[in-house]
């Protein structure tokens, strides 16, 4: 081979390990519980590693089966709202939401007065998914332990804005669930920086 062949040679593998190289993403650095209001994931008496991929949104790898949302415990009166959809339209409404001071927003359709989705007292163990509605978690909605809480889900509810409604086991979930999760801490209705966060619940691990 010659010595121009040699570098023609040559510049075509730095080409392709260049084209390599730029297809594969960064690895997103991995956190013990999301970056905000400190959540974590378990599944099977584990928790479930994390991804921190953007400023305010936080990835967990789940297995298709049961898992428990944990959730600080803040104080005696701990309430918690959370909103899930199939889809990023989710978080998208709380991106584009109106400023309402420096570092707040107005909230999302979802987490209106009077939009909070009907479950039993102390929580059914059910996902519900709405554009338009959320789960308000307190009381023995955060778990029957008052020094932390824990929120089961072994099903999912998808509500769609025409009024249909398909259940279904976690086990059959295909594709990510987004939740967006505010805790109120001054309770002046306004998601203030640090008061919510995204949580993406992508269903992409073994058993």
């Amino acid at each position: 081979m010659g010595f121009t062949q040699f570098r023609s040679l040559m510049a075509c593998m730095t080409v392709l390990l260049a084209s390599a190289c730029a297809s594969v993403p960064p690895p997103q650095p991995r956190v013990q519980h999301t970056p905000w209001l400190a959540l974590t994931v378990e599944q099977g008496g584990q928790r479930v590693p994390l991804t921190n991929p953007a400023l305010r949104e936080t990835h967990a790898g789940l297995a298709r089966a049961p898992f428990t949302l944990v959730l600080p415990n803040r104080g005696e009166d701990d309430t918690y709202r959370l909103a899930g959809w199939q889809t990023r339209d989710i978080i998208d409404l709380a991106e584009n939401a109106p400023r309402a001071q420096l570092n707040g927003i107005q909230p999302p359709p979802y987490f209106d007065y009077a939009t909070g989705m009907a479950d039993t007292a102390a929580g059914s163990g059910t996902l519900m998914l709405n554009l338009e509605g959320h789960h308000h978690l307190a009381g023995l909605r955060l778990g029957p332990d008052p020094d932390r809480h824990t929120v089961f889900f072994g099903d999912v509810l998808v509500i769609h804005d025409n009024g249909a409604r398909v259940e279904m086991p976690i086990e059959d979930v295909r594709g990510p669930i987004n939740l967006v999760v505010w805790f109120d801490e001054n309770d002046d209705a306004i998601m203030q920086h640090g008061e919510y966060e995204y949580l993406v619940l992508q269903f992409d691990r073994a058993s």
